[in-house]
């Protein structure tokens, strides 16, 4: 017992200790404490952003009837807030902005019998912004342009095959940093 209450006396004198320390160095501990901050808030990096998306070359991709927009995020696993088991497998979520910044909705991006397809988004004529997951690269931003009648791709799942690889170029493809193909680029002649 004796010994206890000497471990707890011990403890409290180095408590004081450090307490009287700080005190004498007020400069330190805010230094201290704004380090820590810094770093904390420095842990989440920024979306990757890359270039603008736009629509397949006329006659490389079938027609679509209206303006539609198919991400293929990164994968995720399980549906969330069912008890399906983990390997269940399907694309991420998104989040679609307008032109001007506008947030205008998260697409829960699921098709298919068992939701292991991309959604295909019909929407209006115009630039928007997809905020999503790319495998590998965590957050990223990147511009599409959804034209009538065609059907804009963008490819985040990582090992995409395109239907015409062979037709993509430097000038007419964005990629990601380490070469990968997620789209036609929005300005190239081709994809008008």
């Amino acid at each position: 017992m004796n010994a206890e209450l000497k471990f707890i006396h011990l403890l409290f004198l180095r408590r004081r200790q450090w307490h009287d320390t700080l005190m004498k160095f007020p400069a330190a501990a805010l230094t201290l404490v704004v380090c820590l901050l810094s770093v904390s808030c420095a842990a989440a990096p920024a979306p990757l952003a890359l270039g603008t998306v736009g629509p397949a070359p006329r006659g490389v991709a079938p027609v679509a009837a209206t303006g539609t927009l198919v991400v293929f995020s990164a994968f995720e696993t399980g549906v969330p807030g069912s008890f399906a088991p983990d390997d269940v497998r399907h694309h991420g979520d998104y989040t679609l902005v307008d032109a001007s910044g506008q947030k205008l909705r998260n697409v829960r991006n699921r098709a298919g019998g068992f939701g292991e397809d991309p959604l295909s988004l019909s929407l209006a004529p115009g630039t928007y912004e997809v905020r999503a997951r790319a495998n590998g690269f965590g957050a990223v931003r990147v511009k599409v342009v959804v034209a009538a009648d065609r059907t804009t791709v963008l490819h985040l799942e990582g090992g995409a095959s395109w239907p015409a690889d062979s037709a993509f170029t430097a000038d007419n493809a964005v990629r990601l940093p380490d070469g990968q193909v997620i789209g036609w680029k929005s300005d190239s002649p081709d994809a008008r």
